[in-house]
């Protein structure tokens, strides 16, 4: 009569960990999906700057050339 409430117990814990498992698998999963958005967000930011450190690298040249042609001080 032991051994077959242990074993009863047995399997129950075995199912309750199994369910377990699944739903720590899922709750991975939707991590996993989060963070690769995390990732395709944080390469776009990365384009976008590079678009602007550009841009300023072409100002900084400019505002060079002005300064450049303006006379010394008085």
């Amino acid at each position: 009569m032991e051994i077959t409430m242990v074993k009863g117990l047995t399997e129950d814990a075995v199912k309750r960990l199994a369910s377990l498992s699944d739903q720590m698998e899922r709750r991975f999963e939707r991590v996993d999906s989060r963070f690769e958005r995390v990732g395709t967000r944080l390469d776009e930011m990365d384009v976008h700057l590079e678009s602007l450190d550009g841009r300023l690298g072409r100002l900084e040249n400019l505002l060079m050339q002005v300064l450049a042609r303006l006379p010394e001080q008085p």
